[in-house]
């Protein structure tokens, strides 16, 4: 392997380095690091329902503001370069998706999207 020289010294290559709180590896996608934000965050979210059983906080929209304040800046930490891959996202998706459900009351197996029912039948 060839060594790499900037300014006339050797730059040490490593398996994987963390630049800016982002996890990058050599030879893996982007989805290494945002699968450290996501276990991250999901610490994050869970101490945020510990101190909301704490406090008494139920308010649903009040659980969202801090989700949004707590939660989502970790989620979201560096998505400016994940660039079109779908999968540095998916995860982060699915655990806002787990809090939603959480937040409303719903079994995991709920389904993500909504049925297109027509007119008729919702009139029946």
């Amino acid at each position: 392997m060839c060594d790499f020289v900037l300014s006339g010294a050797v730059v040490e290559m490593v398996e994987s380095y963390k630049y800016l709180g982002l996890a990058l590896h050599a030879t893996k996608k982007l989805t290494f690091g945002t699968d450290a934000l996501v276990a991250t965050a999901r610490k994050a979210l869970f101490a945020m329902g510990r101190r909301c059983s704490l406090l008494g906080i139920r308010d649903p929209a009040l659980q969202c503001k801090l989700f949004d304040t707590l939660v989502l800046p970790i989620l979201s930490y560096g998505c400016e370069v994940w660039g079109v891959d779908t999968k540095c996202g998916a995860a982060a998706e699915a655990l806002h998706r787990d809090f939603l459900r959480r937040l409303l009351g719903v079994r995991k197996s709920t389904a993500n999207h909504r049925r297109n029912l027509r007119i008729q039948e919702v009139a029946a």
